[in-house]
């Protein structure tokens, strides 16, 4: 292996040539190139990235981050010149990195939202084949205009049918299901999938639905706002499990994954609390429980292993990349989740005892009391996650704390009220 290809699967490259890969690497290798770009702008020709096969996300980030300066010179607005030299999926990532749209992709959706507000769901088989992808009248495709996916659910009830969605002023499309679906796997929404019986004149009739199993208002809707930066690589999301697709077996807790998974969690995860501002919400800020823990790449069927056991217990999760740290992090979030996951291996924990009884005793019931939706509640909630972080073993961000918020409401907290 040469060093260039070896620098090439840690991360894709700038300023190299494909000769410089012996003849079996290349056929491992691609290249976004734009030909005779120096004639693009006044900031010169664009870089070249080469990169390994299945890494176009990467590329385009790194792409994007060459070739700033000469990018901000294209009207992306509508078609232009650098579509001519981009294959669609390299396209539709820079624009993501640009900032001039958001992706999301889970297996079987993708979620796009742009700065004008518009959100596009889109079934994912439509989305890769790219011909005809916004048009609201073939296949299942849903535009929401100038309404966030979250808003839309959180104005249905405990029951989303298909005929919610289809009649909703805000969502055009002609198949409900893709909005559905992406409600479905989306880990940001606690749903089960049902059916409703109708009655019609010409007998009963059954559409598709989403059981809302508990609040989802403590949700982060991540894609809300167009960024054209990333603190993580997320490559793909797994879908939640039905009840009906787990078996007898995997229902059956195996003890000797739940040992080791128990030592893993007590030494490598981390228990915290997201909270980050949220239109969405009517206190401005969010609060999102979560799970994490992060391995080397060569540690993937581990991961794998564990995501399986989630997905036998009903926990779901996701997983991110990343390629520049060699790393796979699996995460549980939510308060449903965070609750399983910790409830099981409550008993094993050792170092990680505290920080569990506070997550389990104090932050999740006040959440799953609605107390962190006002303002006073907040600051109760605030005073619980202030003294997690104090026991964590590493320091992270606090500029969100108790003490911030107190001063950014001018309250006090409850107690001194």
């Amino acid at each position: 292996m040469t060093q260039v290809f070896d620098r090439t699967v840690q991360s894709p490259q700038t300023d190299v040539n494909l000769d410089e890969y012996n003849t079996e690497e290349r056929r491992h290798i691609r290249k976004i190139s734009v030909q005779g770009s120096q004639s693009f702008g006044e900031n010169g020709p664009l870089k070249s990235v080469v990169y390994l096969r299945g890494d176009e996300r990467e590329a385009a980030r790194k792409f994007v981050e060459a070739n700033m300066e000469q990018l901000k010179e294209f009207d992306l607005s509508g078609r232009n010149r650098l579509q001519e030299y981009l294959n669609r999926e390299i396209y539709d990532w820079v624009l993501h990195f640009l900032g001039a749209r958001a992706l999301e992709k889970f297996e079987t959706v993708v979620r796009e939202s742009r700065p004008d507000g518009t959100t596009w769901i889109i079934e994912r088989e439509q989305y890769e084949r790219h011909n005809r992808r916004y048009t609201v009248s073939e296949g299942k495709v849903a535009k929401l205009s100038e309404v966030t996916p979250r808003k839309v659910f959180d104005s249905f009830g405990s029951v989303v049918t298909e005929s919610d969605i289809e009649t909703h002023d805000q969502v055009k499309t002609k198949d409900p299901m893709a909005l559905l679906e992406y409600y479905r796997v989306s880990p940001d929404y606690n749903v089960e999938a049902t059916t409703i019986t109708r009655k019609a004149e010409s007998g009963h009739s059954e559409e598709s639905a989403l059981r809302v199993l508990e609040d989802t208002t403590d949700s982060d809707d991540d894609i809300t706002g167009v960024s054209g930066s990333e603190s993580n690589i997320e490559t793909e999301i797994s879908t939640k499990r039905s009840n009906s697709e787990r078996t007898e077996q995997g229902n059956t807790q195996r003890e000797p994954d739940h040992r080791y998974f128990a030592v893993m969690i007590d030494t490598i995860g981390t228990i915290r609390v997201r909270i980050k501002q949220s239109k969405d919400h009517n206190i401005g800020y969010a609060l999102r429980p979560q799970f994490r823990f992060s391995r080397k790449q060569v540690d993937r069927s581990i991961v794998e292993r564990f995501t399986d056991y989630c997905g036998e217990n009903g926990i779901s999760y996701r997983i991110e990349e990343r390629q520049d740290r060699d790393s796979i992090i699996c995460v549980i979030s939510g308060i449903k989740n965070t609750r399983k996951l910790l409830t099981k291996f409550r008993p094993d924990m050792i170092q990680q005892s505290e920080q569990v009884e506070i997550m389990l005793d104090e932050i999740l019931p006040a959440m799953e009391s609605r107390e962190h939706n006002t303002k006073e509640g907040f600051l109760k909630v605030m005073e619980s996650v202030d003294r997690l972080r104090e026991t964590l073993r590493s320091t992270s961000n606090t500029r969100y704390n108790k003490a911030y918020f107190e001063s950014e409401w001018n309250l006090d907290s409850p107690e001194d009220t």
